[in-house]
């Protein structure tokens, strides 16, 4: 190429195979390039591109003509003659106009909005996604659609003191009455249905939250619970018959605590018992002055899920359920600890 360079006119003509570098092409004007690819009624892009690798293109029509006519290129829409103009390159209406049209569609939800874009019956001057084109003047779908619903993360809720303090007022008992009534139509828009996460910093559960404990176990009372077992020595046999621990924790409505503050240590005790580490916190906990139950972290190592779920313990949980249901308790039973087991150990229920 250097030592032939006024001679040279590419590889193609050195090698003979007739091709010429896009640089050295001669095209067609874009505008009769255009009119060529209108003609062969092609509707997007990938179509193009798959085109012109099937060998029928003109050597003399581009295969990126969005480069080759670059300063009269206005999108494949108008190259390909449909009429498509890119998102980016639409003019649109103002935000306040758009939101006036789509208010009079009457549309309640944002699966709705998205239904009605894919219909073909929305005027292009009005984007698809709205939160992108007008974002300064964005509120949320439910400015957007009329509705007046405003998205979790943009509401603006009460102070935790005061939002607790409205809680407490209500004289709910357990977690489920509290999500019953965020269900109705009662619960003001700026107290939260899920107050752990908003004020999770703040969060001292939902005892401190909703100001209700169930006091028939009382801190002391459990902790005299632990250290009977633990003098007896009944807690370190349970490590080898877990069944026996979770019949003596039913029978003493330990595992339905919903409204006291050991509901989740009771829960996690089997889980517990199994590990030295576990033991251990026990022990500690027993002996302590605190009244702050162990949390799920510091009762359980993680070999507790592949113990729970070991073939003897499912085994032996499932055995004891089955005498339990003939009992006179079984609607106990069926109602809450079936659903209990299935749901944390995946215990085969009868």
């Amino acid at each position: 190429m250097r030592v032939y360079k006024k001679e040279w006119k590419g590889t193609g003509d050195w090698l003979g195979t007739g091709r010429v570098a896009n640089q050295d092409r001669v095209f067609r004007s874009f505008e009769e390039a255009r009119a060529f690819a209108q003609s062969l009624g092609l509707k997007e892009m990938r179509e193009w591109v798959k085109y012109c690798t099937s060998g029928r293109k003109p050597v003399d029509i581009p295969s990126s003509p969005n480069v080759t006519y670059k300063g009269k290129w206005k999108g494949w829409g108008d190259f390909l003659g449909t009429g498509y103009i890119a998102s980016y390159k639409r003019s649109y209406r103002s935000f306040e106009e758009a939101r006036k049209f789509v208010r009079t569609l009457g549309l309640t939800s944002e699966k709705e909005w998205k239904k009605y874009c894919r219909s073909g019956k929305k005027p292009r001057d009005i984007p698809n996604a709205p939160a992108g084109v007008y974002k300064s003047k964005w509120k949320g779908m439910g400015d957007w659609l009329g509705t007046g619903f405003v998205a979790l993360s943009r509401r603006k809720y009460r102070p935790f003191q005061e939002a607790r303090q409205f809680a407490r007022s209500l004289g709910l008992k357990n977690r489920d009455e509290w999500s019953e009534f965020c269900d109705g139509a009662k619960k003001p828009s700026d107290i939260p249905n899920k107050p752990n996460h908003v004020y999770s910093t703040e969060w001292n559960g939902w005892i401190d939250w909703l100001g209700y404990e169930e006091t028939a176990w009382s801190v002391r009372r459990v902790k005299e619970l632990l250290r009977s077992v633990i003098d007896n020595k009944l807690i370190y046999d349970w490590a080898d018959d877990e069944a026996a621990l979770f019949s003596i924790l039913h029978a003493n409505g330990l595992l339905n605590l919903y409204s006291n503050r050991h509901h989740e240590f009771f829960n996690n005790l089997i889980g517990a018992v199994q590990t030295k580490e576990g033991l251990k916190a026990i022990e500690d906990y027993t002996n302590s002055d605190s009244e702050v139950p162990l949390t799920y972290q510091v009762l359980v190592t993680s070999n507790k899920l592949k113990m729970l779920r070991s073939k003897r313990f499912r085994h032996c949980l499932h055995r004891s359920l089955m005498r339990s249901s003939t009992s006179k308790r079984k609607t106990h039973w069926t109602t809450i600890t079936l659903r209990h087991l299935k749901r944390f150990w995946q215990v085969p229920v009868p």
